[in-house]
């Protein structure tokens, strides 16, 4: 979670971008600068001369010392979540938040896609050219079958 410097904010934002940075105080902060929160609330205030080690449950050690947890959250409705920027979710009462079970944070890793936009673009324009062609053959099956009906009937 993060904290939120804007006042038209209720609460906390919630975000899946874990790309983190220090800010010139040496406080944990999002790219846009919002304060990454700490379990129990708060800001992660670290050396900024120090390496930062982030364990998979989240914890944060430098020199050897527990400086802090990131509070890594879950939601019983995904559905109560309101979209903020472009990475970010404010919750609202009915998202349940609640600590996550079952996270492993990966330091120095980043969460992507893992579509390729190209590529599916390419796939889809194949997929829409298949179904045009689908629906002419369609199509020109039902007017030879209206053509033979028409012709057995002048015969009769």
């Amino acid at each position: 979670m993060a904290s939120s410097p804007s006042p038209v904010l209720n609460g906390p934002l919630c975000t899946r971008n874990g790309s983190f940075q220090l800010s010139p105080s040496g406080v944990l902060v999002t790219s846009e600068g919002y304060t990454v929160q700490a379990v129990g609330g708060g800001a992660i205030q670290l050396q900024p001369n120090l390496p930062i080690e982030v364990a998979a449950d989240g914890s944060i050690r430098q020199a050897g010392n527990a400086v802090a947890t990131l509070e890594i959250d879950d939601f019983a409705s995904s559905d109560a979540l309101s979209k903020f920027g472009k990475t970010y979710f404010e919750p609202s009462e009915a998202a349940g938040v609640r600590p996550a079970a079952s996270v492993a944070v990966h330091q120095g890793s980043l969460e992507a896609s893992n579509v390729e936009a190209p590529e599916s673009s390419v796939r889809l324009v194949s997929l829409m050219r298949q179904f045009e062609m689908l629906q002419k053959a369609m199509n020109l099956s039902q007017q030879m079958g209206q053509q033979a009906i028409q012709e057995v009937a002048k015969v009769v």
